[in-house]
């Protein structure tokens, strides 16, 4: 079994994002592919050589679920609010959970009608590390062939600590791991995460975010890493 995985999120993001990681995919460089069921169109997922994931996402984009769109789960156009308004939504209780449990299964239903094969599930904006949505992700997936879902012990290392990750890196603590088929952790490519990864899991996770260079990105969400960041992790793979 191999020990190191390498993995790419955020598929269907846009065209820079799905051609590094089509390209890595095709040069036997990464292991999978977490795919945005939100933002999947008319992609030709044959391109990836690699096992695929559900990309959970509740923050970014619309949700696929009518049910969604009515609640305070989305805005009136049934976009999500950003991990901010997840947030706030689960802490005062406007966004109930119901609502998230048959969005997560209608993110899994759109892959399985279109015949995606989805080995495990990860969180766009590691939302499952949140302590509300862990379990309804794991109540979810009782009804699916889902085995794997991604976990993490430790800190984020992310450069600049903005509230993001430390709001996160709390969660992480209260939302204690109900299964280790996966260990997450962000792959900077330094010293410390490979200390980190030297763990009692069977696989460590190594989480890429990629782009490609000759297609810069116009916008990007601001929690998310941004162009050079990611033409960096792709071009640091792509030598590997």
């Amino acid at each position: 079994m191999k020990a190191e995985l390498y993995i790419c999120d955020d598929y269907a993001l846009d065209k820079s994002t799905d051609l590094a990681i089509e390209i890595l995919a095709s040069k036997g460089k990464i292991d999978g592919a977490s795919i945005l069921a939100t933002h999947l169109r008319d992609h030709d997922l044959k391109k990836l050589k690699c096992k695929l994931g559900l990309h959970l996402n509740l923050t970014e984009g619309k949700a696929l679920c009518p049910l969604s769109i009515k609640s305070k789960l989305t805005d009136k156009h049934g976009k999500f609010k950003g991990l901010s308004g997840l947030f706030f939504g689960l802490i005062t209780g406007s966004i109930k959970k119901e609502v998230i449990e048959k969005e997560i299964i209608a993110q899994i239903d759109f892959l399985k009608k279109r015949n995606i094969m989805i080995h495990y599930l990860d969180g766009h904006q590691h939302i499952q590390f949140l302590p509300w949505i862990k379990p309804l992700i794991l109540s979810s997936l009782e009804a699916t062939d889902l085995k794997s879902i991604r976990i993490r012990e430790g800190m984020f290392l992310y450069p600049t600590l903005n509230l993001k990750y430390f709001i996160l890196n709390c969660m992480s603590k209260i939302s204690k791991p109900m299964t280790a088929q996966l260990y997450g952790l962000v792959d900077y490519n330094n010293a410390e995460s490979h200390k980190i990864s030297k763990k009692k899991y069977s696989k460590t996770e190594f989480i890429l975010h990629v782009a490609h260079p000759k297609i810069p990105i116009q916008s990007l969400d601001q929690t998310s890493y941004n162009f050079n960041d990611r033409v960096k992790q792709f071009q640091r793979r792509l030598r590997a």
